[in-house]
């Protein structure tokens, strides 16, 4: 069971200013894996298997990014 964060303790988090940064760094970070999957880096000669794994991979890393990153505060 996930216990709720006040919302005033959330606002107060996205306010901070090294949240901002980290955020920040975040949503560089996901546009790179995007571009990666976009230029075709995930794709491997040695077999389509290898391909899915990385492109797997890479897709659960930029989900994961986008769970923080559209993090709301809800009333």
């Amino acid at each position: 069971m996930v216990d709720k964060i006040p919302k005033e303790h959330l606002e107060d988090w996205l306010r901070d200013p090294i949240t901002k940064k980290v955020m920040s760094i975040l949503r560089e970070t996901r546009a790179d894996f995007q571009d990666s999957l976009i230029t075709g880096q995930t794709l491997s000669m040695q077999s389509c298997e290898a391909t899915a794994l990385q492109t797997s991979l890479l897709l659960g890393k930029i989900s994961g990014l986008n769970i923080i990153l559209e993090l709301q505060i809800e009333d």
